[in-house]
Formats: C-alpha cells, structure tokens, sequence
C-alpha cells in the first residue's frame, strides 16, 4: 500500500499555518517490494506446473493403482478399491512369453549402450579432449542429431536406410524391411552419441592441465593416461549416466513409435506402456476376448508403472551407493 505523506501550508514569515489544505505525496514502492512482487509473479507458473502435472498426477497414479473403475451413473463412474488386484493382472502378463520378451529387449538395449555406446562415447571424448585431428568435425557430426527434432532425425534416417540403401546396393528391400531390431539399436546408439560425448569431453575440460603434463614428462602414453588418469577423474560423470540409464530401463521406448507408430514387429516395456497409455481407458476389459489383446485399463498401468518403481529404485540406489564406495577416485 503506498505510503502518504502530509505536507502543511508554510507561513512566509516563519512557523507553520494552521492545517487549511493537506497536500499528498505518493511514495515510490521500496525496491524489496518490488523484487518480492517480481519473485512471486515470476514462480507462480512452475510452482502451479510442478503442482498439478507432477506432484497431483503421482499422487492420482499412485491412487489408482488399487482402484478399478466400471460403468456408474451418466456423469461418473463407480470407482471400486480392489487392493492388488491390477497388481496380480500384470504379473500374470509378464509371464507369459510375448511380455518377457519386452523386458528382454529393454534390458539389451541398456546393456548395449551401456557396454557399445558408453565406450565408444568415452573414446570419442578423449578424442576431443586432447584435440587431435579433426575432432572438431567429431564433436559437431556427433553433436548434430540431439539439436534436430526427433521426428526429422528419424525420418531422414528411415529415407537413408531404406530408399538410399536400395538405390546404392540394388537390394530389394530396405535394412528397416529385413533387419529391423538392428537398424533401430545402431540409430539409438547413435543418436545418444551427442549428449554423452558433450558431457564426458565437458568433464574431461575441467582436468587440471598440470596433471595430464605432469603424466606426460612421466612417460605415459596416450591409452594409459586415459585409463589411470582422465576416467577416474570424470567417474563422477560416468556414475551420473550409469544411475540415469538404470532408472530408464523400463520407460526408453527405443524411438519405436516414432518408427512404427503402434504397430511395432519388436516391443520394449517403455514402448508398450506408451501405446497402451495412448489407447487405454479407465475401464478395463470384460471379456476373455478382449483380455487376450495387449491392453490394459489405466488402473492397470498404473500398478505397473508403481512395480517398475519399486523394482529400479533400490536397484539404482544400490548401484550408485557401490559404485560411489569402490569406484576409481580422483585422489
């Protein structure tokens, strides 16, 4: 509220009139109330985002994964409190072959990057850490698919596989038609090429130079220098990647929908759960008939994204707590 300030009628002679006319000053607002007003303006958005889109939608998923919905009144459903009931369906889908093959596929595709695309990553840095020839053109080339859409990467890699292939090779079909797990495990260690060789030639920058000259007038190759010396130092970045490919096992949908849309030859659990939640509905199936089919009820998603959790999370804090104690360090 601006402050007011009362200002009397000045006697030319000296002193002060009595009070006649009042006239009123309006103060600046302090620059703290500014800055408060600027601040809270400035957080409403994320704080009302974070609120509804995260914390109000777990808690919501959390709900209904011991809820199951079935046809109520015409403006609402009848919601039941089942206990484990979504949780018993969806143990009975994993064991059943089409699904286990769906964990299977997921945990490939981690051992893949883990094992091919965080290596080759790691070299790729190096390479650009010590600035040999053309790394430069490296770094660019393998930057250049994590600053285009999604959506134009894959398209422009399905014309090159496919139409380009055909045209150079004489082949018939494209690599998309007859290898196509293949074809989709090279684009995602591919595409994950930039964001990794970003970070880890970023950690690798932040070595002191005395050290790497001091290993040199030692007499220590290149490949020992990187082993002994540059991993150990950026294991706190390694670790960040290990832990974070961990807790997106079970989510990566490898870019399938985006190959294939719903209609995948080869699935992920990621990818399954996309495209369920995608044509789900609260109310889940009736019949046999129906049950036979890849679908699930949200209720039902929910119970797994909620199993998923509990099974990663103690997993991604046992590996990161072991890899923190008896990893390489930097001292």
């Amino acid at each position: 509220m601006e402050k007011e300030m009362v200002i009397n009628d000045v006697n030319p002679n000296g002193g002060f009139n009595e009070v006649n006319n009042k006239e009123k000053v309006k103060l600046p607002m302090s620059r703290d109330k500014k800055r408060l007003i600027f601040y809270t303006l400035l957080m409403i958005y994320p704080v009302v985002h974070l609120s509804i889109f995260y914390v109000y939608a777990n808690i919501s998923a959390l709900a209904m994964a011991f809820q199951k919905y079935s046809e109520g009144t015409t403006t609402q459903y009848q919601i039941d409190f089942v206990f484990l009931d979504n949780f018993k369906r969806i143990i009975e889908l994993f064991s059943i072959k089409m699904y286990q093959e769906m964990i299977w596929n997921s945990l490939l595709l981690y051992v893949l990057r883990l094992g091919v695309g965080m290596t080759l990553a790691l070299v790729f840095s190096y390479y650009v850490y010590k600035k040999f020839a053309l790394s430069e053109l490296f770094r660019v080339m393998l930057f250049m698919p994590t600053i285009i859409s999604s959506v134009v990467l894959t398209l422009l890699f399905q014309f090159v596989v496919e139409d380009v292939y055909i045209a150079l090779s004489g082949a018939k079909y494209g690599l998309m038609t007859t290898n196509k797990m293949e074809v989709v495990i090279f684009y995602n260690l591919w595409t994950g090429f930039g964001m990794n060789i970003l970070m880890y030639s970023g950690a690798m920058s932040g070595i002191n130079e005395s050290v790497s000259e001091s290993a040199q007038l030692d007499g220590v190759n290149v490949v020992t220098e990187f082993i002994y010396i540059t991993l150990p130092m950026i294991f706190p970045t390694i670790i960040t990647f290990l832990v974070m490919g961990i807790s997106n096992i079970f989510v990566d949908q490898m870019g399938l929908y985006t190959f294939f849309k719903g209609a995948s030859p080869f699935q992920t659990v990621g990818y399954f759960i996309y495209v369920q939640s995608l044509e789900s509905n609260l109310i889940p199936p009736t019949t046999l008939s129906e049950k036979d089919v890849l679908y699930l009820a949200y209720s039902e998603i929910s119970a797994l994204g909620l199993m998923i959790t509990a099974i990663i999370l103690p997993v991604t804090l046992t590996v990161r707590h072991l890899l923190e104690k008896y990893g390489p360090s930097d001292h």
